[in-house]
C-alpha cells in the first residue's frame, strides 16, 4: 500500500499549499520592502522569507523527512541560491518586457510589478517542485 505522503499527487497538492503560504509571505515582504529599497533587493528578501516557510513545510510535511540531514540542507540551500537568482532575473525581465499599453488599456507600474511577481514565482515553483521531489528530499531506499 502506498502511503498518502509518498503519492506524487498528494505531494503536489501539499507542495502547492506550502507554496501558497510562502508566496503570501514573499508577496507581502516584496510589496512592503519595495517602498524602502530597490525592487530587486525587495524581491530577493521577500523570496528569502518565503524560503523559510518552504523548507519547514516541505521537509516535515510535504515530503515527510523529519530526520536531521546536513546533505538535505546543503542541497536545499544550493537549489534556492540558484532559484533565488532565477526568481530575481525573471521578475526583472517580466517587468521590463510587460507592456505598459495592452489592447488600449494603460497599465501603471504596479501592474508590471504584479506581472513580474507572478511570472517569477511560477517559473521557480516548477523548478523547485521537481528538484525537491527528486533531488533534495528524495527518499533513500531502506
Amino acid at each position: 500500500m502506498i502511503k498518502p505522503r509518498a503519492n506524487v499527487s498528494w505531494q503536489l497538492i501539499a507542495f502547492l499549499l506550502v507554496g501558497a503560504a510562502a508566496i503570501i509571505v514573499d508577496f507581502i515582504g516584496y510589496w512592503i520592502l519595495k517602498l524602502f529599497m530597490p525592487i530587486d533587493w525587495a524581491k530577493g528578501l521577500g523570496y528569502i522569507w518565503g524560503i523559510v516557510v518552504v523548507y519547514v513545510g516541505n521537509k516535515f510535511w510535504t515530503f515527510d523527512q523529519p530526520h536531521k540531514s546536513k546533505i538535505e540542507t546543503i542541497k536545499f540551500s544550493a537549489l534556492y541560491v540558484i532559484t533565488l537568482s532565477i526568481n530575481v532575473v525573471a521578475n526583472d525581465a517580466a517587468i521590463k518586457i510587460w507592456p505598459s499599453d495592452w489592447d488600449g488599456m494603460v497599465y501603471n507600474f504596479e501592474y508590471k510589478l504584479l506581472a513580474g511577481f507572478v511570472v517569477s514565482t511560477t517559473v521557480t515553483a516548477i523548478i523547485n517542485f521537481i528538484a525537491q521531489k527528486w533531488w533534495v528530499f528524495k527518499k533513500v531506499a531502506a
